[in-house]
């Protein structure tokens, strides 16, 4: 599987690049068969941007293939504090751009610095069923807008359930 994300690393008052891992690939596994849609299966009701706050993977017949999503917000470990983050924005025209960030910050100094990527892949909904595409592969998937907030809801063959929760930011 191919990791997308960068990890930095501070010391010295110096900002070095070194690789620290945000999982893309299981974030790539939720988004790929991923499905969207409000109560009335309005397309337009995605199209927006929203800040992941959770995503997990569950129930796969492969333990190690399951995800708690620890990897998503921040946290502390040897005076250094990094957070990972990700955002969907969902366009008209059936275009989405996954951004994904790591902030790495030295917390005796303050210094800090952060690191984003892009993918960028299409989505198309018919009912409540979202095909996301990225890369040149396609996965079906579930998804609510309610309010603000956006679900997706994946079911492999594997087993494996995905689920994404994240707040609408723009």
């Amino acid at each position: 599987m191919n990791q997308y994300g960068v990890f930095l690393h501070i010391s010295k008052g110096h900002i070095m690049k070194t690789k620290l891992t945000l999982l893309v690939n299981t974030i790539f596994l939720v988004l790929v068969v991923a499905s969207c849609t409000d109560d009335e299966g309005n397309a337009l009701d995605i199209i927006g941007t929203y800040e992941v706050s959770s995503y997990t993977i569950t129930n796969c017949q492969d333990p190690d293939d399951n995800d708690d999503g620890s990897q998503l917000g921040c946290s502390t470990e040897d005076g250094y504090e990094t957070c990972n983050g990700i955002t969907l924005d969902f366009r008209e025209g059936g275009v989405l751009i996954t951004t994904l960030s790591a902030t790495i910050t030295e917390i005796d100094s303050g210094l800090s610095q952060t690191e984003t990527q892009d993918m960028v892949g299409t989505y198309s909904i018919e009912g409540n069923v979202v095909t996301i595409c990225v890369d040149g592969e396609c996965e079906d998937g579930e998804y609510t807008v309610s309010g603000n907030n956006l679900v997706i809801i994946t079911d492999e063959d594997s087993g494996c359930i995905g689920t994404l929760e994240g707040s609408r930011v723009g």
